[in-house]
């Protein structure tokens, strides 16, 4: 196939996206979230060319060519868009390419390099640095007026580094030839720094707020208290490279990242991770199985961590990083101890967030969370809706959220105090989805709506052809934020969150009951027609599927590359995703007659296990591995539509019957129990300090600590 390309004819190879054919033929288009041979989505736009064809700017790392396309890479319009797009990522990344001391001193001395060496003991090495910058013994600091010392991001938080005084300090240690603690040395690697020029792009981080003066202020105590606060990932940077080749010097928009400044990790063995740089591209949650993962939707989306992940991530996750977010660490700064943290949050911290605002809490549905549960849990409050409900709780900022049959949408916060009423008007049995402060909601009449939560009002309905009874997912499309649900009239659809109109649409064989999960910019969901099958959401198009021997009644659940989908036949499916496509499968569970039974919910899956309902009363796990049972538990009362949740290391249950059971997720031990006295059929909800349950009544029970 030939396309155009500036005016100038090129032949394109099979599957070779737009910014492959341009740098094949010797034209550099610049990229971000964009590395060859990896996974990777259209995030950034920094890639952007024109279609000539019909005056379209697109992404042209995946875009694929199509006859008689006309590209544009040159244009001044072309260059504006990569601009804007560049200095709106830039908002979002609070950083300092160099330490401000050595930004502003009159004879170039590599401040933070001295104090780099002088922080870890090697006052000789120290010294050295300083000799290479003055002609020792004369020290040139003597007569200056100290604008390191005024620029030093320490005198913003307390008092600024003496760094005179040091500099005296370490130069009679050069001048002696006094080397302390020299036995480190060998295991120390000398930072490769950037020289400063004035074409080369400068981040600033901005201020400080007070809780993260107080946060530095209690944690460097290293002995020049010194901030370290040039960015470890500054020679490999690619977000400041290609800043400084489209010309921008400083951006136009102060950093205005919510996460904490300076909050450094280390992610895992050998890899530092600091939030606030991340320009959340997705580069290392594509291609890390069962590593890093997305937090929240929308401008509060963040990408961390799970503790338990920390295995599964190292070097090449950090050098895909196109930011000093992700990054090698130099045996230097671990030996200087510059971490605050030890390991990076999961996708709840270790003491979890207030937040769960999809019914299976993450995009993959995978059932599993890493906040952990109360450890002596007792009923804190319940508060009695008084109207039947399908619905799974979700909780935003701590108030949670359902909507009951009639329609009437609920709020009760923390304490148990109704905050929140908005009345649809219609039956509605679906889980409602929140993002960005929009409550998302499937309703029997075929409608999707999208509900202000601080406004009280629709913003949009989309019309179906059928009943919505599963929760929304949102994901990427193109660039933009969508949602993506399945109708009663067979249609997968995928529609703008912020606007309601329609992006595209699947049509299926039947029915689609369950909601769909998202892998690795892929949607993966079940229907009655008893195919699985993956939609890609840059192309709306089917990439696989695959037929059950039952009909799919409820969603997926995916973990790593690995997705779970259970037949109403009672057998669960393992199937092993790559490039899109279902590269193997097998059966992994299969009906035991003598227990019973059908599926009708949601198995849940670990990094090590698998825990589904088999027939009417069993709680079982399996060995994710080799499928062999791991345990198996007789609940108390018929489990109904309810799927099992794992919170680290412990099973939280709800049966029918309203048997609240809590469970050791390694042996299958009872640990706990509760019954509400009422049927239970949803899913239940975990934050920090406590958990919901809701009950078919409409009765919200809050579980918190004794």
């Amino acid at each position: 196939m030939q396309i155009s390309i500036n005016n100038k004819p090129f032949e394109t190879l099979e599957g070779e996206t737009l910014i492959e054919t341009a740098r094949r033929n010797g034209i550099w288009i610049p990229s971000l979230c964009y590395a060859k041979g990896k996974v990777h989505k259209s995030s950034c736009m920094v890639c952007a060319v024109k279609n000539l064809a019909n005056g379209q700017i697109i992404p042209s790392c995946t875009t694929l060519p199509t006859e008689d396309l006309r590209i544009d890479t040159e244009s001044e319009e072309v260059q504006q868009v990569r601009e804007l797009s560049l200095e709106l990522l830039l908002s979002d990344h609070r950083a300092d390419c160099e330490a401000p001391c050595a930004l502003v001193c009159p004879k170039g001395l590599e401040i933070e390099q001295m104090l780099a060496y002088y922080d870890a003991g090697l006052v000789e090495k120290a010294g050295a640095v300083v000799a290479a910058a003055f002609a020792l013994p004369e020290i040139v600091c003597d007569t200056c007026k100290a604008p390191c010392e005024k620029a030093c991001r320490r005198g913003t938080v307390d008092k600024a580094v003496a760094i005179r005084d040091i500099v005296h300090e370490v130069a009679g240690a050069a001048s002696s030839g006094l080397a302390v603690s020299p036995q480190k040395d060998e295991v120390l690697s000398e930072p490769l720094l950037i020289k400063t020029r004035k074409d080369i792009f400068l981040s600033r981080l901005g201020r400080f707020t007070e809780k993260e003066k107080n946060r530095l202020k209690a944690t460097v105590k290293s002995k020049s208290r010194c901030l370290h606060c040039a960015c470890a990932g500054r020679e490999d940077c690619k977000l400041r490279r290609t800043a400084t080749d489209v010309g921008i010097k400083r951006t136009r928009y102060e950093a205005s990242s919510a996460l904490p400044a300076m909050d450094k990790r280390q992610a895992a063995s050998g890899v530092g991770f600091e939030a606030a740089k991340c320009v959340r591209c997705g580069l290392c949650v594509y291609n890390s199985e069962d590593g890093f993962t997305f937090k929240d939707r929308g401008f509060g989306m963040q990408i961390v961590l799970p503790k338990d992940s920390a295995a599964h991530v190292g070097g090449e996750q950090a050098r895909l990083c196109p930011t000093g977010a992700l990054y090698l660490l130099k045996t230097l700064a671990v030996f200087l101890g510059l971490f605050f943290l030890s390991a990076c949050s999961g996708g709840a911290s270790s003491s979890g967030s207030l937040n769960w605002k999809l019914f299976r809490g993450d995009a993959a549905l995978s059932g599993y969370t890493s906040t952990p549960l109360p450890k002596h849990p007792v009923l804190k409050w319940m508060y009695k809706g008084g109207v039947r409900t399908l619905s799974s709780p979700v909780i935003d900022r701590g108030t949670t959220y359902w909507c009951d049959r009639k329609g009437l949408i609920s709020g009760v916060d923390l304490q148990g105090k109704r905050c929140f009423d908005y009345d649809l008007h219609t039956t509605v049995e679906a889980t409602p989805m929140i993002a960005d402060s929009v409550l998302y909601i499937g309703r029997i009449d075929g409608l999707m709506s999208a509900v202000s939560l601080a406004r009280r009002d629709t913003l949009w309905n989309f019309p179906t052809e059928g009943q919505i009874i599963a929760s929304p997912n949102l994901m990427d499309f193109k660039g933009r934020q969508a949602l993506v649900f399945g109708s009663y009239d067979d249609y997968l659809y995928c529609v703008d969150a912020r606007s309601g109109k329609k992006l595209s649409a699947f049509e299926t064989g039947y029915y689609i009951n369950g909601a769909a999960a998202l892998w690795k910019g892929h949607v993966i969901f079940g229907g009655c027609d008893a195919w699985v099958r993956i939609i890609n959401c840059e192309t709306g198009q089917t990439c696989d599927s695959l037929a059950l021997d039952a009909y799919v009644p409820a969603s997926p659940a995916i973990m790593g590359d690995y997705c779970y989908v259970a037949a109403y036949s009672g057998n669960v499916y393992q199937l092993l995703l790559a490039d899109g496509k279902i590269s193997r499968h097998k059966k992994i569970v299969s009906d035991d007659s003598a227990e019973g039974g059908s599926f009708v919910s949601m198995p849940a899956v670990s990094p090590d296990a698998l825990y589904f309902f088999s027939g009417n009363r069993y709680l079982k796990s399996i060995n994710r591995v080799d499928g062999t049972l791991r345990w198996k538990y007789l609940l108390k009362g018929e489990v109904g539509e309810s799927s099992p949740l794992i919170c680290n290391d412990k099973v939280l249950v709800c049966t029918k019957t309203g048997i609240v059971s809590i469970l050791d997720a390694e042996k299958g031990r009872l640990l706990w129990e509760y019954d509400t006295g009422e049927q239970i059929v949803g899913s239940p909800a975990v934050i920090r300090g406590h958990f919901m349950v809701l009950t078919a009544k409409g009765s919200l029970f809050c579980f918190g600590e004794k």
